[in-house]
């Protein structure tokens, strides 16, 4: 399915036109879909996205990718408390990596920040925790960025 083509294609770190092309049909086709997926399947487009930006130097991202991740977050946050630890904090943290901004972000950040506390000592990994360390601080330094410039 478009989740798994998403991850895969993040993960393997492929890039090229083709793989360009890809994303942008899947971002037009994906979101009359979300409704249908998972908890996990969520969480591995925010990841296949912001691996795929990540390994071609696509961040800030294109606008379609953006809107599919921003719409994946609307989905999303209603159901964070069914994520698992791992899908907590890698959405987190690819939020952070895909430099997301505005008032769906905010919300998102804050619900899933409240998740991973509920289960920080119980469930999460060091690396989940690290992550959530690295995504908390990205997140911060946008927001005084994105708020130096509007005060300019």
């Amino acid at each position: 399915n478009m989740m798994r083509v998403m991850w895969s294609v993040g993960k393997v770190g492929l890039k090229n036109d083709d793989v360009e092309a890809l994303f942008e049909n899947i971002s037009r086709l994906a979101p009359s879909r979300l409704h249908l997926f998972s908890s996990p399947e969520l969480a591995n487009v925010l990841c296949g996205l912001a691996k795929y930006c990540e390994m071609s130097s696509q961040v800030p991202i294109h606008h379609s990718s953006k809107q599919l991740a921003l719409l994946v977050l609307e989905e999303s946050t209603p159901r964070l408390v069914t994520f698992n630890t791992q899908c907590l904090t890698n959405s987190l943290w690819a939020v952070a990596k895909l430099e997301l901004a505005g008032e769906a972000v905010d919300i998102f950040a804050t619900v899933c920040l409240e998740e991973i506390h509920q289960r920080m000592f119980k469930e999460i990994s060091p690396q989940g925790l690290a992550n959530s360390i690295w995504a908390c601080a990205k997140l911060l330094v946008n927001l005084r960025a994105r708020i130096n410039r509007e005060t300019d």
